[in-house]
């Protein structure tokens, strides 16, 4: 009979223990290097110490190292904008004289997050684009928590019990639509996209509101002023038949009528948050464009709108 050697019986547990308690060894989404590497047990809790809980969403598509470059905004220099430092755009165009309450951003949009950008947007990786609606996902309760209080959608206790009984949720989806022409060529649009991805995760319904009534020059090569000029009466409300009656009778009928369950218990009709999705905060020409023309439903709607825009990164 063979007994098992001291070398033998360590080499099995090893192996027994990464069979259990690691994921098998997948390539990395961004370095395409190994993205869980086997860890001794004395290091597992150190690992996971390491890592928040956005962290935690990405661990199935990028290594421990890739997360750790993320330039995540962990505190907003502008309340406005959600800007990482004060903000000289919003004191030359607040957001809310166009009718956004205001805007919060996910990273800051440094070379790393412009190649993954450059990589779902140009180049077709689709997986970029499921780590990017992760990423917005998850960070979106730490984001928008003072917003939502503000709004009296959830109590002071805030925080984790609010966002578990949804209140910190928003009522409808919408997106910046792209043009025909940029339609054809990408053969998706990477807002809309984002936006789907929110809406299954949370189960809100994503409604396109606005559409873009011609091409205009990309917004990447414009100077700051050529900006304003580029986008200004580029977007308008859609023009389907009924399409604003819609709001009320069809697709997002049960949530303009379940409005009463968040807002505080008054005679005044409760408020309707409206998430506005894009993928980058530049100089928000494009966003404050959108709003303007949203923020035109509120006579139809007849209660309080509320727009809020959420883009993965903030220039």
């Amino acid at each position: 009979m063979r007994f098992f050697t001291k070398h033998t019986w360590s080499e099995w547990m090893r192996r027994g223990y990464n069979t259990l308690f690691q994921p098998e060894l997948t390539t990395c989404q961004s370095c395409r290097k190994n993205a869980a590497m086997p860890l001794q047990p004395n290091h597992l809790r150190q690992q996971a110490a390491s890592f928040d809980a956005r962290g935690q969403v990405l661990k199935l598509w990028l290594c421990a190292a890739c997360i750790g470059t993320i330039p995540w905004i962990q505190a907003v220099g502008c309340k406005s904008c959600g800007r990482a430092i004060r903000c000289t755009d919003c004191e030359r165009h607040p957001l809310h004289a166009w009718g956004l309450a205001g805007n919060r951003s996910v990273v800051r949009y440094d070379n790393h997050m412009k190649h993954w950008l450059s990589q779902y947007k140009f180049y077709g990786l689709n997986v970029y684009g499921e780590i990017i609606g992760r990423m917005m996902s998850v960070s979106y309760p730490m984001l928008f928590t003072g917003f939502m209080n503000s709004l009296g959608r959830c109590t002071s206790n805030g925080g984790r019990s609010g966002w578990s009984s949804n209140c910190m949720l928003p009522d409808i989806i919408t997106f910046v639509p792209t043009s025909e022409q940029r339609l054809y060529e990408r053969g998706f649009n990477q807002a809309e996209q984002l936006a789907q991805i929110m809406g299954r995760t949370w189960n809100r319904p994503v409604v396109p509101l606005l559409m873009r009534e011609q091409e205009t020059a990309k917004q990447s090569m414009q100077t700051r002023s050529g900006r304003e000029r580029n986008i200004a009466n580029v977007f308008q409300l859609r023009s389907d038949v009924g399409y604003v009656g819609h709001l009320e009778t069809n697709k997002c009928g049960h949530v303009i009528k379940g409005m009463g369950q968040h807002g505080k218990q008054n005679d005044q009709p409760d408020g309707i948050v409206m998430l506005l999705v894009d993928d980058v905060y530049t100089t928000g020409s494009t966003l404050r464009a959108c709003a303007r023309e949203i923020a035109s439903l509120q006579s139809v709607i007849r209660r309080p709108l509320y727009v809020l825009s959420y883009t993965w990164a903030r220039a």
